[in-house]
């Protein structure tokens, strides 16, 4: 774990040298961050501390007057019908994690909801304060690749019940904000979160976007310690973009495969892409993520792929936004193939039903 932690710190330091491109679309981007509480109060089996309650730090990305694709200082949404995102980071990551994405949909007109999961999230002050990153007890579990260990499966529910609380206060901080019809994404351990929310008819779930998340959430019942993947389908369009080292790599591919598995399940639209030569897909900070660097740690795969971080960052959210305008959002014109197949770093593994209209409310 030292050395993990090790890693972590090093890591923590990286930057992207080379510029992502800035938002494409015609709004500028404005933002706003709230501290939402589980009401009743909930102690956080995330915590390594025993009797903390857990809060929840959350951050709004929205459109807003001014210079297309620029980032404002607006802290103020004003409700036209937007479409919305919830979004959930994985293990080591952080409240701005994946910013290159929120603000990209937010300048072409979407909300998107993210937050720092305590237990989960890394803040500014850790490696150095350790009590500030991912719970020891689940970096343990996820080295040990203790997928059916009980605490895993209390986590997952906590951190759906923090989406929850995301929606609620959002509904309270934006007023205005239309939740008939959201979409659902996540990186890693973010998109095994929101995979089962996406299928709870009372979340609205309109369309579901995976990022190297394998369906930990169908864990099959086989006793304590199983760690045996029955994959359930996802019965919204979805989208999986996977990283090619994570696919192929001999400790990984079975886990993988269970990703690849599930795409095969079901009858909805479906995308499934992968990112060539990269290692744990992110969108936080390029050219890699403390998540991208544990995964690879604890897997021993190569923790960087060979890919431009930054032809990376800027292919994946390109085709994320794509997809989320033609299901999210109804917009028949969007083709998502057209977009995976201009980016050379992209290659389609399966595909389905794509050629459809989207089915609109």
């Amino acid at each position: 774990m030292k050395k993990t932690l090790m890693l972590m710190l090093a890591v923590s330091w990286m930057c992207a040298c080379a510029q992502v491109a800035r938002p494409a679309g015609q709004w500028a981007v404005g933002s706003r961050t709230w501290v939402a509480a589980h009401e009743p109060e909930v102690l956080d089996v995330l915590a390594d501390a025993p009797g903390t309650v857990r809060k929840l730090p959350v951050k709004a990305y929205f459109p807003v007057d001014g210079k297309a694709g620029e980032l404002s200082d607006n802290t103020t949404y004003t409700p036209a019908g937007n479409p919305v995102l919830v979004f959930v980071h994985g293990t080591g990551s952080e409240l701005d994690a994946h910013s290159y994405l929120a603000e990209e949909l937010a300048s072409r007109g979407w909300v998107v909801l993210t937050a720092a999961h305590p237990g989960l999230a890394r803040t500014a002050d850790y490696p150095k304060d350790p009590s500030r990153g991912p719970s020891k007890k689940l970096q343990e579990l996820l080295a040990k690749s203790a997928f059916g260990d009980p605490f895993v499966r209390d986590a997952v529910e906590l951190l759906e019940s923090d989406v929850r609380l995301m929606v609620r206060s959002a509904a309270a901080e934006l007023p205005g904000l239309s939740l008939d019809r959201i979409s659902y994404g996540g990186h890693s351990m973010g998109a095994v979160v929101t995979m089962g929310l996406c299928r709870e008819p009372e979340s609205n779930c309109a369309a579901f976007v995976n990022l190297d998340g394998p369906p930990l959430a169908d864990l099959a019942d086989a006793g304590e310690g199983s760690s045996r993947i029955e994959p359930r389908p996802v019965t919204k369009p979805m989208l999986i973009v996977t990283s090619e080292l994570m696919t192929t790599g001999e400790k990984t591919k079975d886990l993988w495969a269970s990703i690849d598995a599930q795409a095969r399940l079901g009858d909805a639209p479906m995308l499934s892409a992968r990112l060539l030569k990269a290692g744990h897909l992110d969108l936080s900070d390029a050219p890699m993520d403390m998540g991208h660097v544990l995964i690879g740690l604890l897997f021993g795969e190569g923790a960087a792929g060979s890919i431009d971080p930054v032809r990376a960052v800027d292919s994946t959210k390109a085709v994320v936004a794509r997809f989320l305008e033609r299901y999210g959002h109804c917009d028949a014109r969007a083709d998502v193939l057209q977009e995976v197949r201009a980016w050379p770093e992209l290659e389609v593994r399966d595909a389905r039903r794509l050629d459809e209209p989207p089915t609109c409310p």
